[in-house]
């Protein structure tokens, strides 16, 4: 059975097996289970059958989320120290696909079965038997497609800049990608700087071959001055590509090849996790969210529900939000300053990073060849001979 912890099923298993009898109910013969026949339902799994069977009360771990730390540690990871050997055609592709797919999940409230191909909904399918090639066609066109982004150059705050706004058709939320946000964000935390390229391999624009074209765009219409126009120019994607995936598999990769399989989310998943454990985590990095736990303190509850795609206001606090208190006690008794780092540290995964832990035999051989005498020897003496060329003339640097 799944969802058993010490060979023991858990409440959350039995809940699931509600959840999807409620909604194949739903789907089949069109009932809908009352609102007070949910909750006494779940009243009896919680109390008389949980101690009847017995149920395990255990829950998943909530410290799986990413910080705004543990983000850098993993593309610094990925993109600086990984040796990993990737697949695909072109291989680099596959870098740039995970550092998109990872910023997509930090920084929207997006589910990993909207942007890669949901294994949940395929398996629900042949659950019930309507297995098809429809039914297949509609688990891979629900991932994230080109349809369902939009590129755009628009004044903001007195800036022209290019802005990429994600929408679903089935969510409420519209999340905003900016080129140029108000404080300064590293290159390699900016959606777009993995967005655009991906777009541009793909030919997907109508009016543009390369990222080059529409920054040299952008460029002239800054030279161009002031507008009473806000939004200057949409970048529309080609009729024939709005369908195709973003995220593709690794044999795929080459828009040539594209035969319509979207990358699947168990696939996102070991690939995710794989790179946490290279980066010196020893649990399980997974792209279940914490909910972003700062936009708490910022926005009110109906924002965050919105945000989130969510419905029900208990979601939050049952599913996603970490135990931790961000209340500072002890600073507000006494009536000193607020401390918040503990909280950024404590709901992330950083407690179960071993920086001095290397995953990978090539990361090991290449530490201890760096430690060798003789290496560090050379080190020091190209250091030395480097200070010297950058004073010296041109006749000096000949000889050095």
């Amino acid at each position: 059975m799944n969802g058993r912890i010490e060979e023991r099923p858990t409440v959350e298993t039995i809940q699931g097996f509600f959840r999807k009898f409620a909604t194949s109910m739903k789907r089949k013969r069109n009932f809908e289970f009352p609102p007070a026949t949910r909750t006494t339902i779940n009243k009896y799994i919680v109390g008389e059958l949980r101690i009847k069977i017995p149920l395990s009360t255990k829950q998943m771990n909530k410290d799986s989320g990413i910080s705004p730390n543990d983000l850098t540690i993993l593309i610094t990871q990925l993109w600086c120290r990984d040796h990993h050997k990737y697949r695909g055609n072109p291989t680099d592709r596959a870098r740039v696909q995970l550092s998109a797919a990872m910023l997509l999940y930090c920084f929207t409230s997006t589910r990993t079965g909207e942007v890669h191909k949901s294994t949940a909904r395929r398996y629900g399918a042949r659950e019930i038997g309507e297995e098809s090639e429809d039914t297949d066609l509609e688990a891979r066109v629900i991932a994230a497609c080109y349809k369902h982004f939009e590129l755009t150059i628009e004044t903001m705050d007195s800036m022209i800049m290019l802005i990429l706004t994600y929408e679903r058709e089935f969510e409420i939320p519209k999340h905003a990608f900016y080129e140029v946000y108000a404080e300064d964000v590293p290159i390699f935390l900016n959606f777009l700087t993995f967005f655009l390229p991906i777009a541009a391999a793909d030919t997907a624009f109508r009016d543009y071959g390369s990222v080059s074209e529409i920054l040299d765009a952008v460029d002239t219409y800054k030279k161009v001055g002031h507008s009473e126009d806000k939004i200057l120019e949409v970048i529309y994607i080609r009729e024939e590509i709005r369908n195709v995936p973003v995220f593709r598999q690794y044999l795929e990769h080459n828009i040539d090849n594209f035969k319509g399989n979207t990358r699947g989310a168990d696939s996102f998943g070991k690939a995710l996790v794989n790179l946490g454990h290279r980066s010196g985590y020893t649990l399980n990095i997974t792209a279940r969210r914490l909910a972003n736990n700062k936009i708490d303190k910022t926005y009110s509850e109906s924002t965050r529900m919105k945000f989130a795609g969510q419905t029900n206001r208990d979601t939050y606090g049952k599913s996603y939000a970490h135990p931790l208190s961000k209340v500072d006690r002890p600073a507000n008794y006494l009536g000193i300053a607020i401390r918040q780092e503990h909280i950024q540290n404590r709901r992330g995964i950083g407690l179960y990073r071993n920086s001095s832990l290397f995953q990978l035999l090539p990361a090991k051989a290449e530490y201890k060849f760096l430690a060798r005498e003789d290496i560090y020897a050379l080190d020091q003496t190209i250091a030395k001979l480097s200070l010297l060329l950058s004073d010296a003339t041109p006749e000096e640097k000949h000889e050095i």
